[in-house]
């Protein structure tokens, strides 16, 4: 049975990278129970560079339920046609974390490694 929520995810706030230069960078959410239920961003020739990148993605998933574990994955790359590529990427994560409704606020995310910190901006509304 499908849930009634709808996540957007807004931005993702790239602290840490293993990147050392300018990068491009692309991005997919899917839904773990349902996986062809998935959105993703693909940042293009845009290039991104140290703590301050954020990553405009405006991503949406529907069908969602309270609690629900969903998957993102963020691939960058000095190549624009590798980046977000689940198998070319230069660098990848990913992860899973669960959603929570949000109401008027949004809600974050954070993740940090050796390698990566980053932040997920989103809302989980009906």
């Amino acid at each position: 049975m499908a849930g009634e929520y709808i996540l957007t995810i807004s931005n993702i706030e790239m602290k840490k990278t293993p990147q050392s230069g300018d990068w491009r960078a692309g991005v997919t959410v899917w839904q773990n129970e349902e996986k062809d239920n998935r959105d993703s961003w693909h940042g293009g020739e845009k290039k991104f560079e140290g703590a301050s990148a954020v990553l405009p993605v405006n991503l949406e998933l529907g069908g969602l339920g309270v609690g629900e574990p969903i998957s993102l994955f963020i691939g960058i790359d000095d190549d624009a046609e590798d980046a977000g590529s689940m198998s070319t990427a230069e660098d990848k994560l990913t992860l899973t974390f669960k959603v929570f409704p949000t109401r008027d606020k949004e809600k974050n995310f954070g993740f940090s490694n050796n390698d990566w910190s980053i932040i997920v901006h989103y809302t989980l509304q009906k």
